[in-house]
């Protein structure tokens, strides 16, 4: 290799590592409009004065680590004030539940600093004098009421894995939820598969010779009649040219003829009572047919069909509701009333009136800045006119500590004309991230 070869390699290299001064505030600017349509509430009440709500939740996984394994739920707010350096899971909506933070169930993370906040304000103290003057901070009781499955511990669906929003699967959370806890399932886990073993990428074509037609071969084991069902199911266009496509899943209800589910867990504990909803409402219902592969699923699936009702006796189902459900059910519940074969299902229903009646989410107040286009440095210095004015002098101190370290920082490169990359700034947050967590620790 000649030297100006590898010269040019070593610049493109360079250039590819390289960001500019206008590239970096552009990203960042990106990343601040990302964070406000991801956070676009106002994160200012804890939940757990509120009691039992409907609301959007997250885990702890930290806390669940440094608490003896004991799960535990937040609300958003503390998610994002109490909690933003910790590992956390998303878990979206629960009924019924508490907000965990700064009880014992969390006892390592201390007390929930909105509350301490609100109690500062309420009794005009000091907050680090109120923390003081409270050894037993995080001794606040927690729900009884609350219920945990394996989402608290960051394990979701049948299949009991992480969410990973790259899988091909579709995921639906179990309206019911009684007996799931409000689970999480992915399409194939519904029918009876395992996600990953039906491969629902449309076949790639080569573009610039036509169609390769050994991509469209069934995989082995499955025969020529079988290759056509799965593409008349599969309703594969061969127009289309998105070849990262996912197909639609043979054997589960196209997505746009239902809302929710009722998963098969939940309609097995009730199974006279959800038949006879299923039956008078005409509501789609997919068995859960345990197999190692879609052929496999389908030849049982024949075979109680070929018997009469078997398939109903051995095997769990989960229901498909339509986007009317709630109007439905309560006129079903209204018409028959009197009527003895519907006495279990009236029951069941009352029982958990959400199925029919409005089950509200409890959001936040909006943030008012979350509409804002000002930038993270004009945000902050909005709050810091908003602060007391202790509190304000060390917030002005700290920015410019940091924006001392910064020319410094950038002073070589301006010197000696070099191009600062990206990896070298976000070593230096990193390294400066260090140091402020050690000598907060000592």
């Amino acid at each position: 290799m000649s030297k100006l070869s590898q010269i040019s390699e070593s610049d493109e290299s360079q250039d590819d590592r390289a960001i500019t001064a206008v590239d970096y505030l552009n990203e960042q600017a990106e990343l601040e409009r990302e964070a406000r349509q991801l956070m676009p509430y106002e994160p200012e009440v804890c939940t757990y004065s509120m009691g039992a709500l409907r609301q959007p939740l997250f885990a702890c996984l930290t806390c669940l680590r440094t608490n003896s394994n004991q799960p535990n739920g937040i609300c958003y707010a503390c998610s994002i004030q109490c909690h933003s350096t910790h590992e956390l899971v998303e878990l979206f909506t629960k009924r019924d539940f508490t907000c965990d933070c700064g009880t014992t169930r969390m006892k390592s993370n201390g007390c929930c600093k909105l509350r301490l906040r609100q109690l500062s304000k309420e009794k005009l103290i000091d907050m680090k004098r109120l923390s003081a003057d409270n050894p037993d901070q995080g001794d606040d009781i927690p729900s009884l009421s609350n219920s945990y499955n394996q989402n608290f511990k960051g394990a979701f669906c049948d299949c009991s894995k992480p969410y990973n929003p790259m899988d091909d699967s579709n995921m639906f959370q179990c309206q019911f939820g009684a007996v799931c806890g409000e689970e999480w399932f992915h399409e194939e886990c519904i029918i009876g598969v395992r996600p990953g073993v039906i491969n629902r990428r449309k076949p790639t074509k080569d573009k610039a010779h036509g169609e390769n037609k050994l991509d469209n071969l069934s995989e082995p084991g499955l025969d020529a009649s079988a290759d056509n069902v799965a593409k008349s199911n599969l309703n594969i266009d061969e127009s289309s040219d998105d070849e990262d496509e996912v197909l639609p899943l043979p054997g589960f209800p196209k997505l746009e003829t239902f809302e929710t589910i009722i998963c098969w867990k939940c309609t097995e504990k009730y199974r006279k009572e959800f038949e006879c909803l299923c039956d008078a409402l005409g509501y789609d219902k997919v068995y859960n047919i345990r197999a190692d592969s879609l052929e496999a699923r389908n030849t049982l699936l024949k075979r109680e069909d070929s018997k009469k009702r078997l398939s109903e006796e051995n095997y769990p189902f989960t229901i498909f509701l339509k986007d009317t459900f709630k109007k439905d059910i309560a006129k079903l519940l209204k018409d028959n009333s009197e009527d003895k074969q519907y006495q279990g299902l009236i029951k069941l229903m009352k029982s958990h009136s959400f199925m029919f009646e409005a089950d509200p989410i409890y959001q936040p107040p909006d943030d008012p800045e979350s509409d804002d286009n000002s930038s993270i440095f004009e945000l902050g210095m909005k709050s810091l006119n908003r602060m007391p004015v202790e509190s304000a002098l060390g917030g002005i101190e700290a920015y410019e500590q940091i924006k001392n370290k910064l020319t410094e920082f950038f002073k070589p490169f301006a010197q000696e004309n070099r191009v600062v990359t990206k990896e070298e700034v976000v070593e230096f947050f990193e390294r400066e991230k260090e140091n402020a967590a050690s000598r907060n620790q000592s």
